[in-house]
């Protein structure tokens, strides 16, 4: 596995697409007009408890006002307010008695409300099963407001549940025309803010890049004030990275990186260093990596951030830099650590110190013996052990049990190699050739670019 493929292996900010809902109507209640004497009291006491938002004591009081008052003009108000109640204790009856409304009571004036609240209902079900046919359903009830109460005022809310409904029922691409149509029809919505941001999100899902670059960059000329501007710009880097554009990509994360009490400000540095590395200015992303551990002393990224450096300064034939990084790495025993010792035995061996090698290295092997990286472990070991003149001899066996053992692994060809090579020039010619053979003979070696020199040690053999 090459060094470019180990970069990309770390962890980036993953697009959460499910956005809270920051200005919305909730559960939306009736207008009541009490006229009948004879059930205003009861009626009064349950929508007393539901306004006290004891939700719970009012599902009671209306349940007994409905069997008890099944023939009073308000029955209606009061099967809306029982699922009401019924939705805020979460109460999956809420879906039935919504239904009931919508089916009983075709003239009832907040017949939208019934219908937003009906899907708001089925969508707790569905956050609750996580199928997919619920969230289905939930969208299909929202998508009624728009369809069939043009003048509502829910539509937005209505609008916006349902693309969020739609993203969880895994169409992602469906969610962004939705959030297309609320931003378009709707401007001067509260919910502006939040489409914005969730249809950049699901455009950066998606990898629609270039279009989420827009997007966030409206949101951040349109809410400069937001309390998501500082997530936006890290997202937006994101985004520029995605794109290429490394530079513009730096500017965005330093600016949120610097950002007072962000969450993802640590984070943030993170791309930023990377951003400078991805732009060759290896010394300066170090330097960035290296803050992080001094900025944000709590951070999770600590390890991966020291690691990081540490290959940028290895890359700088800045080597007693690099290993003060990758000890700190290793002696931290998490993840990055097996790794971490790899690049720590390479840099021990530029330091002309190939005996430490071995031992980081015969310690990282034991401690970590299911990492991913014991291929480059055990390889660069023979490489330090073949920096001892004394033990350079044992390498050409070390090198050809390797490519057998790691037959498959990317540096199998490369120890073959070094086993024909070392032969030679050790002046072993049997063991030369007989390695290079088997290096010629190996169809997966045909386009190596070690294979011309290969050929050259069969001919010297």
């Amino acid at each position: 596995m090459s060094d470019d493929q180990r970069r990309r292996m770390i962890g980036v900010l993953i697009c959460v697409l499910i956005v809270p809902v920051t200005v919305t109507t909730g559960p939306v209640f009736a207008q009541d007009d009490a006229v009948d004497p004879v059930a205003t009291r009861e009626y009064a006491v349950a929508l007393g408890f539901q306004r006290k938002k004891l939700f719970k004591q009012a599902a009671v009081r209306w349940t007994q006002f409905i069997a008890k008052f099944a023939k009073d003009e308000r029955i209606t108000n009061a099967h809306y307010h029982l699922g009401v109640c019924q939705l805020q204790t979460g109460n999956v009856k809420a879906v039935e008695t919504f239904q009931q409304v919508l089916q009983k009571s075709p003239a009832f004036e907040q017949r939208d409300a019934v219908q937003f609240n009906l899907g708001l209902a089925l969508y707790n079900v569905a956050l609750a099963s996580k199928a997919p046919d619920g969230f289905h359903a939930a969208a299909a009830e929202f998508a009624k407001v728009p369809a069939q109460h043009a003048g509502s005022q829910h539509i937005p809310s209505a609008l916006y549940y349902q693309a969020e409904c739609v993203f969880q029922a895994g169409d992602s691409a469906g969610a962004i025309a939705v959030y297309q149509t609320l931003i378009a029809k709707h401007g001067n919505s509260a919910l502006l803010p939040t489409a914005i941001f969730a249809l950049a999100t699901t455009q950066q899902q998606l990898q629609k890049s270039a279009e989420a670059v827009a997007t966030y960059r409206l949101f951040q000329q349109k809410f400069p004030r937001d309390s998501k501007v500082a997530e936006c710009r890290l997202r937006l880097g994101l985004a520029l990275t995605e794109t290429t554009k490394h530079a513009e990509a730096e500017k965005e994360f330093a600016i949120a990186a610097a950002v007072k009490d962000f969450a993802m400000a640590d984070l943030a540095l993170f791309h930023q260093a990377r951003a400078k590395h991805e732009q060759k200015q290896l010394p300066q992303a170090a330097a960035l990596f290296e803050s992080l551990a001094n900025k944000f002393k709590q951070s999770e990224y600590i390890n991966v951030a020291l690691l990081e450096g540490g290959k940028c300064r290895f890359l700088s034939n800045q080597y007693p830099q690099a290993q003060n990084g990758f000890k700190v790495v290793v002696a931290a025993k998490q993840n990055e650590s097996a790794e971490a010792a790899w690049w720590l035995g390479r840099t021990l061996i530029q330091l002309k110190q190939a005996p430490a090698a071995i031992g980081v290295l015969d310690r990282a092997i034991a401690d970590w013996p299911q990492s991913e990286f014991v291929p480059e472990l055990k390889f660069t070991r023979i490489e330090a052990i073949y920096e001892d003149e004394k033990r350079k001899p044992e390498t050409v066996t070390l090198y050809a049990q390797f490519a057998d053992q790691f037959a498959a692994d990317d540096l199998a060809a490369d120890a073959r190699f070094r086993a024909a090579l070392t032969a030679l020039q050790l002046n072993n010619l049997k063991d030369a050739k007989q390695q290079s053979d088997a290096f010629l003979s190996n169809v997966a070696f045909a386009k190596h670019s070690s294979l011309p020199d290969v050929l050259f040690v069969a001919a010297e053999c």
